[in-house]
């Protein structure tokens, strides 16, 4: 199949491609959540209708051990090298999606979405390091923002999960989730992605021979392999922590939308379990388009934070009206368009993260910012539910994202003051 296609596209933009379908298996592994959530027969099976502090739990405790094994699992990728990591750790997330199908008990739903976090947080560096390794500076920007447009599947999966939910059952949402994931791991499998251009059998010569000249070698060490030693510039970097705050806003703001906005259309605004399957799949698809725009034009820009110092701040807005306006219709399409901003940061962030740090801190300077970030914005989803279980308002769990938005653009200004 790759031969195929060599002859139209660099063998790169592929090998991206692929990164792209494996990153829908995630996200809709990461998201059903969401959706099951609105499900009265799932919260009843699982005894937690009505304890909205227990429902932002079942996304809280992916997220914190997705955050920690992002750090912890990282000497699995030195051991392995980032094709065979990324591989075991999906291996695992999907075979706890088969977990949670099965499951019978909260206690036991909440091992499968522990697990998906050990899973994934064992995934997610190996990306930007097989990025890094594959493509020229100026062209990461593009690549970040073509794998990270796989958020757009469960733009159509959202409405297939509401109908499983009306006519299956929940556990078929995490059966599907499953299925696709097994299946998205051939590439992986059969070294359609390698570690290196040079390990990759399908690639042309001349292409590989553009990528040894124009990419730097690179040890990407994760950030156990090094020590103190490796982690104690990155600590003391201003720049690190701006990084760190701006992304633990976006990703506070997204698993916040992800979790909570089906249930907040569904019960505060009224829509029905049959619209809600379309309306809810729109944040994907904006999520979607603002990764395309911010990564094509964050390579024509030489200040990138400026996507965060907007984009940031134009999410925090559409939240924050949403919560206020009488109009049901008009909250919906203002929540539903705050990932165009909030995600116009990604491939922008991203590309910073990998032009900040030398190409032996990449994997040590990554693990610290994802997982850093990942477990502040852990805590979003169990926070708004335990404010909306406190204040009996949804507005009151969504004014937690307005205040992060806000702060995430103002460090994201300083970072452009920077000249980054």
């Amino acid at each position: 199949m790759p031969g195929t296609l060599l002859n139209r596209i660099p063998y790169r933009y592929l090998v991206v491609i692929f990164l792209f379908l494996i990153w829908i298996a995630v996200y809709l592994q990461r998201v059903n959540i969401g959706i099951l959530i609105v499900d009265e027969r799932f919260l009843s099976d699982l005894g937690i209708l009505g304890q909205s502090a227990q429902q932002g739990l079942l996304m809280t405790l992916f997220l914190i051990p997705y955050a920690l094994s992002n750090v912890f699992g990282a000497p699995i990728g030195d051991l392995l090298g980032p094709r065979k990591a990324m591989l075991l750790g999906l291996l695992i997330a999907a075979s706890a999606m088969f977990m949670g199908a099965l499951a019978t008990s909260f206690a036991v739903m909440l091992t499968s979405r522990i697990l998906v976090g050990i899973g994934q947080g064992i995934h997610y560096p190996t990306q930007s390091i097989i990025v890094n390794n594959w493509f020229p500076v100026e062209e990461r920007g593009k690549a970040n923002a073509v794998y990270g447009v796989g958020c757009i599947g469960p733009l159509l999966a959202v409405p297939l999960f509401t109908y499983l939910i009306a006519h299956w059952g929940w556990e078929y949402i995490l059966y599907l989730s499953g299925g696709l994931g097994l299946i998205f791991l051939i590439p992986l499998a059969n070294k359609m992605v390698t570690d290196y251009p040079r390990e990759n059998k399908f690639i042309t010569k001349d292409e590989q021979k553009f990528l040894q000249d124009s990419v730097p070698p690179s040890s990407n060490k994760s950030i156990l392999a090094g020590g103190m030693k490796d982690i104690k510039p990155i600590l003391s970097s201003t720049q690190f922590w701006l990084i760190t705050v701006a992304y633990s806003a976006y990703l506070s703001i997204w698993w916040g939308i992800a979790t909570w906005v089906p249930q907040y259309l569904s019960i505060a605004r009224g829509f029905s379990l049959e619209s809600l399957g379309w309306v809810a799949s729109i944040p994907y698809g904006a999520a979607a388009t603002g990764v395309a725009i911010g990564g094509i034009l964050s390579d024509k820009l030489s200040r990138r934070s400026v996507f965060g110092v907007f984009g940031l701040a134009g999410a925090a807005l559409c939240i924050l009206l949403s919560a206020v306006v009488p109009s049901n219709a008009l909250s919906a399409a203002l929540v539903v368009s705050a990932p165009v901003f909030n995600q116009m940061f990604y491939a922008p962030l991203w590309t910073i993260v990998q032009s900040t740090f030398p190409s032996h801190l990449m994997g040590t300077g990554t693990g610290l910012v994802n997982g850093i970030s990942n477990l502040v914005s852990a805590l979003a989803p169990v926070i708004i539910g335990l404010l909306i279980q406190l204040s009996g308002s949804y507005g009151v769990g969504l004014m937690y994202l307005t205040v992060f938005g806000i702060l995430g653009s103002f460090c994201s200004l300083l970072m452009m003051r920077q000249g980054v």
